[in-house]
């Protein structure tokens, strides 16, 4: 649920951002790059670390598990 939320303000964030930059004239868009671009990019950036920390908390409790002898079936 958490995560859901914080993606959706993300998302939101990032459209009303990218609508006022450029708007203003403070941010331009070229080559294909668009504000569903970013905000991919953005949620990769959000996502991608903590799905890389979480498979490595993953793997360290597997490789310690077997490293003392803790058997699946227990």
């Amino acid at each position: 649920m958490i995560c859901a939320l914080l993606s959706l303000a993300m998302i939101l964030a990032t459209i009303f951002r990218d609508r006022y930059a450029l708007g203003s004239g403070l941010m331009t868009f070229g080559h294909g790059y668009t504000i569903f671009v970013d905000i991919v990019y953005g949620l990769a950036l959000l996502w991608v670390p903590l799905a890389i920390y979480a498979l490595l908390c993953l793997r360290s409790k597997v490789t310690s598990a077997s490293s003392l002898g803790v058997s699946k079936n227990r």
